[in-house]
Parts: C-alpha cells; structure tokens; sequence
C-alpha cells in the first residue's frame, strides 16, 4: 500500500493526528478484502475520526494485492 500524508495527517477536533499506526490497525484488519472496498473503509474511518474537521491535503491511496 501506498498512501499520502494527507491521511495519516488528518486531525481531529482535539489536533490528534489520524497516525501510521490506525492505518496500519486498518490495513490489517481489512486485507482480505478486494483493493476497493479497502481504501473505501480506509477513507470513512479517516474522515469518522476527524469528526468534521477540514480536508487540508490530498488523499491518495494505492493498494497492490497479490492474486
């Protein structure tokens, strides 16, 4: 995977950053599932967790599976 700063970025309404770390929880938990319905769920939990606050940077994700 990918992915631009603009997700790991994103802050919330208390300035905490979304993080590596969430993303990685993320990726790991969702794996099994086909490259699209990842960056989807990726792109709701980012934009759940900044509760509103302003996209300030590009979201870009790529995810390369193996077949």
């Amino acid at each position: 995977m990918l992915v631009t700063d603009g997700f790991f970025e994103w802050t919330n309404p208390d300035d905490e950053l979304f993080g590596v770390e969430r993303i990685t929880t993320l990726l790991h938990r969702y794996r099994d599932e086909p490259p699209r319905r990842i960056i989807e769920r990726l792109h709701e939990a980012v934009r759940a967790f900044g509760r509103g606050t302003p996209q300030t940077d590009d979201l870009t994700i790529i995810i390369v599976k193996r077949l």
